[in-house]
């Protein structure tokens, strides 16, 4: 039979466009990308050897002809090879591969290579005559068999993996298989008929389509890779142990800019910064690994490359402003330089890395973070203490215990603030400094609060605390919570629900809150008067606005604890204490002084008439019932001045 050669032609020209398409648009450089690669070019080798072979037109003496024999089964097993790899990869079992198998998959690609070492002495797969025309030897059949058996292999993992592929993948995959089997078949018994080759380009540019996908792996608008593109390169470079230098940047405010300016605007200043990092570093790529987060995967050949120059340039950068038409603003960030292996030795290391570095709050400047400062156990225990917030809202897991405020001027526990906690029995008590930012950040701040105002008026109407000398509790409101336009509202409505006087409670507020003045201000005007009293909480531990104190109706200013700790460490803390308390006392507040851990400090906040005292000194935080037990016994002189015997007791026994 004629060899047709035109089937050849046209399979070239099949892989030529395919290499074409290939190369000019963006791919993730993965092993699965590379594995592709070969394929097409090992394809595009074989059926240009196979179109020399038997193109008239090309005269062959005995040595091309065995050179190019050579290279057609050298390329075939080498396609083979390439097509059980990136089926491995597909299913995602080249990491099992890799770690287990040790090869022995690819155990004929080893027979052919032996059959390709005897055919230098023995005419085994094919037998060359002087004038340049050969003959198939019975050896071959070897061959065929070992392709035959890649292609079969393949065809078992695609079943057996099937519900991890899109059907687009299955299909083509099976197709490649299916046709690579069918036309070797038909070359075995017609030699002549060369369609193996073009049937084989024609299910490569179908995998093109299928499952080589730029969009999957890209940002299209920032032209750069996607988080996608960047697990798959990070996990097969760590299961090579490859050297894997990375920057990853960590830009903060973009979502608060997105609200602001919109999404548009941010889009601009995010593809400035894409360009920024593309010029910077050649030979690299640059993946968005979320929203806010970037990473450069330096070249990983350049052993000597010096991330410390870079993380100058990125700084200084950053430092000036960023553009979007008419408007420009500065970005601040956090910077890390990571090396793999040695930083991180597997996937899921890195990524601790990675979330650690979403995690990070803004600061001011711009901050250089070494892996070693990383506290990367961080983010794991905020999602489990985000886990735990949901199922306490859900189930009401929380407890409100209560610390005792002492009268300077009555010498007895007048009031209590009410803290929130939060308990696990791994974890043990979560502190409200950890667990309130993560309710913020996820919504759940608003049940949070709204539990513990209604759990306190309970309290409040189960136990009559009156008959306990307790003048009021203190509850705290959180920044969220003050920006609520219905918290006037739904406060009145608990209150009336457990039939409890607006002058039991006083609302704690910082100054953090005291910033969102718009809402905060007109529900301070309802609920004020209502009756219900403020404190400005924390005051001193911020940036100690005195706008605030003139502009909201507060009783009681909080004076923070760490002030009162460096004042006696520091003699200007001390002074700065003194002229503190002068300066709210003049205003006509009075005065809550939080953290009175010591009869020192007992005694000199009573001598410069602080009204109300509260810390350790009377009390750490207790559950209700132990506070109970502390207002019997503290405030024991109280009873006794009001109430007979009789009635104490029923007080105590209630």
């Amino acid at each position: 039979m004629e060899h047709l050669v035109y089937y050849d032609i046209a399979a070239a020209f099949v892989l030529l466009t395919a290499l074409a398409a290939y190369h000019l648009r963006k791919y993730s450089d993965n092993f699965q990308s590379r594995v592709y690669r070969v394929m097409l070019y090992a394809l595009l080798v074989v059926s240009t050897s196979d179109f020399l072979l038997f193109w008239n037109e090309v005269p062959l003496d005995k040595m091309w002809t065995t050179i190019l024999l050579y290279i057609c089964i050298i390329g075939q097993v080498v396609v083979a090879v390439a097509y059980l790899l990136y089926i491995l990869c597909l299913t995602g079992r080249v990491e099992r591969f890799i770690r287990k198998e040790k090869g022995w998959l690819f155990v004929p690609a080893w027979i052919v290579a032996a059959l390709l070492v005897v055919q230098l002495f023995i005419p085994y797969l094919f037998k060359v005559g002087g004038n340049g025309s050969y003959q198939r030897q019975n050896g071959i059949i070897v061959f065929y068999a070992c392709m035959i058996y890649f292609y079969l292999i393949g065809e078992v993992f695609l079943v057996r993996f099937r519900k991890r592929l899109s059907f687009e993948i299955l299909l083509s995959a099976t197709v490649f298989a299916l046709v690579s089997i069918f036309t070797l078949a038909l070359h075995i018994t017609f030699p002549g008929f060369r369609l193996q080759f073009f049937g084989m380009a024609m299910c490569v540019l179908l995998y093109l389509i299928s499952s080589e996908r730029p969009q999957e792996y890209t940002v299209p608008e920032l032209e750069i890779m996607n988080r996608r593109a960047f697990l798959k390169e990070a996990e097969e470079r760590l299961l090579g142990s490859e050297r894997f230098p990375m920057l990853v940047i960590k830009v903060h405010n973009l979502k608060v800019m997105r609200q602001t300016l919109g999404n548009d605007s941010v889009n601009e200043f995010q593809k400035e910064m894409a360009a920024f990092f593309r010029e910077l570093i050649d030979n690299s790529r640059i993946y968005q690994f979320s929203q806010s987060v970037y990473v450069l995967a330096l070249d990983r050949k350049k052993k000597d490359i010096d991330s410390s120059v870079l993380i100058r340039q990125i700084l200084d950068r950053f430092e000036q402003p960023w553009h979007s038409g008419s408007v420009e603003t500065k970005f601040r960030i956090h910077i890390s330089s990571i090396v793999c292996p040695r930083d991180a030795k597997d996937l899921n290391g890195l990524i601790d890395y990675i979330q650690y570095m979403r995690s990070i709050s803004s600061e001011n400047g711009n901050v250089v973070l070494k892996p070693a400062e990383m506290d990367i156990d961080r983010p794991k225990r905020e999602l489990r203490i985000r886990k735990l917030l949901n199922d306490a809202v859900d189930h009401k897991g929380f407890e409100v215990f209560y610390q005792p405020i002492y009268s300077v001027a009555e010498n007895r526990i007048a009031s209590a603030e009410a803290l929130v906690r939060l308990k696990d029995q791994s974890m043990g008590y979560i502190s409200p400094e950890e667990f309130i930012p993560i309710a913020e950040k996820s919504g759940m701040i608003m049940q949070i609060g709204e539990f513990v105002f209604e759990t306190v008026c309970r309290f409040i109407q189960e136990k009559q605390l009156t008959d306990y000398g307790l003048q009021y509790i203190e509850i705290n409101l959180s920044v969220v919570q003050c920006m609520q336009e219905n918290l006037a509202e739904r406060l009145t409505e608990i209150m009336k629900k457990y039939h409890v006087a607006p002058t039991q409670i006083n609302l704690e507020i910082t100054e953090t809150a005291a910033a969102h003045s718009d809402m905060l201000e007109n529900n301070i005007k309802i609920l004020h008067k209502q009756g219900i009293e403020f404190s400005l909480d924390d005051y001193g531990s911020g940036y100690s606005n005195t706008d605030y104190l003139f502009r909201f109706p507060f009783r009681i200013v909080k004076i923070d604890k760490t002030i009162l700790w460096e004042a006696f460490k520091n003699e200007k803390a001390m002074i700065a204490l003194k002229n503190t308390i002068r300066m709210i006392k003049e205003l006509g507040l009075e005065i809550v002084v939080e953290g009175v851990e010591t009869q020192e400090y007992v005694d000199y906040l009573t001598e410069q008439h602080c009204d109300y005292l509260q810390g350790y000194f009377y009390s750490k935080p207790i559950p209700d019932r132990d506070f109970l037990e502390l207002l019997h016994r503290e405030n024991a002189q109280y009873y006794a001045e009001r109430f007979s015997k009789n009635e104490l007791s029923d007080i105590i026994t209630t």
